[in-house]
């Protein structure tokens, strides 16, 4: 950079010159989600497959707690609580349907929401790849009737629920009362 090489960093930190950082970095920030691929190609296709003529399909479009203006797509009593786009992929993958997971797209409205599929209904014949799924309504409710079913998901959620009562009892753990007996000290003024 410009005008920056009289300056002169921290021994023994990474980073920029001049300023502070993890020994060894170098200034580079590793990857968010190194570990896991961008694009996952499930069910028959290839590695780089062309997508463009595949149905677009996010969690909240089958989540009970959203609400029609939050993405909700099917009625609420149809719909599942907390679907995550891996379940999405593993109905699709029991319904034998051609589907892309990608676990880094966000939903447009709701950028909390990690991950979508993308599922190919019909192929390049016009015949339909699954005979009793139609359309994306047909799939969108067959998935919110599969995904509490799924075995994945039972334990997923049997684990977030000991997790959060972990949580709680640290909480109400760490929230005592001292039960000191003694006379309190007076504050302090000004500095000693």
């Amino acid at each position: 950079m410009p005008g920056m090489d009289g300056m002169v960093g921290m021994p023994g930190m990474g980073g920029m010159p001049g300023m502070g950082g993890m020994p060894g970095m170098g200034g580079m920030v590793p990857p968010m989600d190194a570990m896991r691929p961008k694009v996952i190609y499930a069910y028959g296709l290839a590695e780089g497959s062309p997508t463009s003529m595949f149905y677009t399909f996010y969690p909240n479009y089958l989540d009970s707690k959203r609400t029609v203006q939050q993405g909700r797509r099917i009625p609420k009593s149809m719909a599942c609580e907390a679907p995550i786009a891996d379940e999405m992929s593993e109905v699709c993958t029991f319904l034998k349907l051609p589907h892309v997971l990608e676990p880094t797209k966000k939903y447009p409205r709701d950028w909390l929401v990690a991950g979508r599929i993308r599922v190919r209904l019909v192929r390049e014949d016009g015949s339909l790849e699954n005979p009793e799924l139609p359309n994306r309504k047909a799939l969108i409710l067959k998935m919110a009737d599969l995904i509490p079913k799924l075995q994945s998901r039972k334990v997923r959620l049997e684990k977030e629920a000991e997790e959060a009562t972990i949580k709680a009892a640290a909480a109400a753990g760490g929230v005592t009362t001292p039960s000191s007996g003694g006379k309190k000290k007076g504050k302090k003024k000004g500095r000693r």
